[in-house]
């Protein structure tokens, strides 16, 4: 016990890693090495200490790195959302003063994109509240609203709102060739 403690310690400050141990776990690593038995118990202790070191080291450096990276991934979901609310009310100032001038056809196709894109309701839903309509119809109208509100929408909108109409009535996120 006289000569554990200290090499515990040496093992730990070796390893000149930025990690300080308190009392508890300085004698749960004494306990380890006393309750092993081993020939050279200083030798021991000191490794036992490097290792523990090395290992609280890697686990400090682990759970910072995680942290960055929810960190960047919950700025990277707030700024996307930012987008999305931004784009969605111009959206609906655009369809709104679009509304008197259109057809009442063309009103149905700039509902089809608001209900897609964003309300974010599936082409099954979007089914369910057009129960009359194929699928194929409810393709060429969201592409067609698509194509009216691009027509009117700022560069930003436009961006925003360049994405593929999938023929089974989908939403692509590959962006639409530049033309």
């Amino acid at each position: 016990m006289d000569k554990v403690r200290p090499n515990v310690l040496k093992g730990i400050t070796a390893t000149r890693l930025p990690v300080v141990p308190d009392e508890a776990e300085i004698a749960t690593l004494v306990s380890r090495v006393i309750s092993a038995k081993a020939d050279d118990s200083e030798n021991f202790a000191f490794v036992v200490g490097r290792n523990w070191a090395i290992s609280r080291a890697r686990h400090l450096s682990f759970v910072q790195r995680r942290m960055t990276e929810q960190a960047v991934r919950q700025a990277a979901e707030a700024e996307e959302q930012r987008e999305f609310e931004t784009r969605r009310e111009e959206a609906r100032v655009l369809i709104e003063r679009l509304n008197p001038q259109v057809k009442p056809s063309q009103r149905l196709q700039l509902q089809m994109v608001w209900w897609r894109v964003f309300e974010g309701k599936s082409a099954d839903e979007v089914a369910a509240l057009l129960p009359h309509t194929a699928v194929d119809c409810r393709v060429k109208r969201l592409q067609r609203g698509r194509t009216l509100l691009m027509i009117h929408a700022s560069p930003e909108l436009r961006d925003y709102l360049s994405f593929r109409v999938t023929p089974s009535g989908g939403l692509s996120k590959t962006p639409l060739p530049v033309t």
